[in-house]
């Protein structure tokens, strides 16, 4: 792996955009943190059918690997058993309207992984849509709760031990973090109005939004 890309909520046109700047080869390979369905964004509502044939063709090709995630999840429930929620009202609809076969996408998403780990640049990397769990998929693909106050733990903040030699990395969280020990990839949140990746050999975030476009930084991990 090469591009960590964050949450990408049926935002079409922004995955377009941060495709067309990256340097996609065999060697360079993309993680897809997951939640690739249900935008948030009124302005932008984009479309799930379109991220998911541009994600499918890439891990089609070997190119890519797409985690599973809560709302991948979500849907992958309507699909099968026809129980929806409040958030999948919109990549419920858009399905109902676009000729395509619902079964092909459960197949898909039933093999998408919960964890991945892979080692670049001689660092492990130790990846989840929420929490690094590979033995617990609810875990892995909602993240640790607090039970008194139903709260999402920020479990990134409970240590900064990089001497392991390993990270960990997540999106789902609304939230940016990026040290040596944890890539945390979700920053837009509620709004929905963006994407952002992670060059891991360039030590470079990329964004692309609606109103700024693309732009790139580069940082240093510590």
């Amino acid at each position: 792996m090469r591009y960590i890309i964050s949450d990408i909520h049926g935002q079409d046109k922004l995955l377009e955009q941060l495709l067309s700047v990256l340097e996609i080869n065999s060697d360079s390979r993309l993680l897809f943190l997951g939640d690739l369905n249900d935008s948030r964004n009124k302005s932008y509502p984009g479309s799930f059918l379109n991220v998911y044939k541009t994600v499918r063709s890439l891990t089609d090709l070997n190119l890519a690997v797409c985690l599973q995630s809560n709302h991948q999840h979500n849907l992958q429930l309507y699909l099968e058993r026809g129980k929806s929620r409040a958030g999948l009202l919109g990549t419920v609809a858009e399905l109902e309207r676009q000729q395509i076969s619902k079964q092909q996408i459960l197949h898909w998403l039933e093999h998408r992984p919960h964890t991945y780990k892979f080692v670049r640049n001689g660092r492990l990397y130790k990846c989840a849509h929420a929490y690094y769990s590979p033995d617990n998929m609810h875990l892995a693909i909602r993240g640790p709760v607090n039970k008194q106050t139903n709260q999402r733990i920020k479990w990134w903040l409970a240590s900064n031990d990089s001497s392991s030699g390993s990270c960990l990395v997540a999106g789902h969280y609304h939230e940016m973090y990026l040290s040596k020990h944890a890539l945390v990839l979700d920053p837009y949140g509620d709004n929905n109005d963006g994407i952002a990746c992670f060059d891991l050999d360039t030590s470079t975030l990329i964004t692309v939004t609606h109103e700024s476009g693309i732009s790139k930084i580069n940082i240093t991990l510590k």
